[in-house]
């Protein structure tokens, strides 16, 4: 900004008492050395040669403008297409967001605590986006598929930002496990 005002200042110095069309030539000549005006410039006004140069100079510059936004806009849908693959594969790896950047997955075989029950359910909590702090979840146990609930039981964990958590259900009771309520306190 403060080089744009500068520049101008210098050339309402440098053409003050000029005619108009002494100005907008200088400004043009300004403008093909690299000043930032070639706006203000009016090429009808100008001699045919640079005039011509002007033309030039406008057609390079919407040249270097398309190229760089067809060149930004080339980076968006690469960047759009890997989080596309990053979240296809995120999925297929069984994770679902369940807080805004706090994603969670039933989990058979991981690491967790050790059990003193005879039916255990395992969630891995991946505090990927967004620090955890306090998680409370809970499980109801249904008989069957689609069988009435005939219990629940929780746990607690606690996880910082990109931390992997491990919240292991217990119950003497067997059963199908959903999750029915999930808090990430984030502090």
């Amino acid at each position: 900004m403060l080089l744009r005002v500068s520049t101008v200042l210098f050339l309402l110095a440098f053409t003050a008492g000029c005619t108009f069309e002494d100005r907008n030539k200088k400004e043009a000549v300004s403008c093909l050395a690299g000043a930032p005006v070639c706006e203000n410039v009016q090429i009808d006004n100008l001699e045919p040669k640079l005039a011509a140069d002007m033309r030039k100079k406008l057609e390079e510059q919407k040249n270097t403008k398309r190229l760089v936004e067809a060149t930004n806009q080339a980076a968006i849908a690469d960047a759009q297409a890997k989080a596309n693959r990053e979240q296809q594969q995120f999925q297929k790896e069984g994770w679902f967001e369940r807080q805004p950047g706090i994603y969670a997955r039933w989990c058979k075989g991981c690491a967790g605590s050790s059990t003193y029950l005879d039916y255990v359910w395992r969630m891995e909590v991946w505090c990927r986006e967004a620090k955890c702090g306090a998680i409370y979840a809970r499980i109801n146990i249904s008989q069957g598929a689609t069988g009435p609930v005939i219990a629940w039981t929780n746990d607690t964990g606690y996880g910082d930002l990109g931390q992997k958590v491990v919240l292991t259900f217990q119950s003497a009771t067997q059963g199908n496990a959903s999750l029915t309520e999930f808090v990430a306190r984030g502090n």
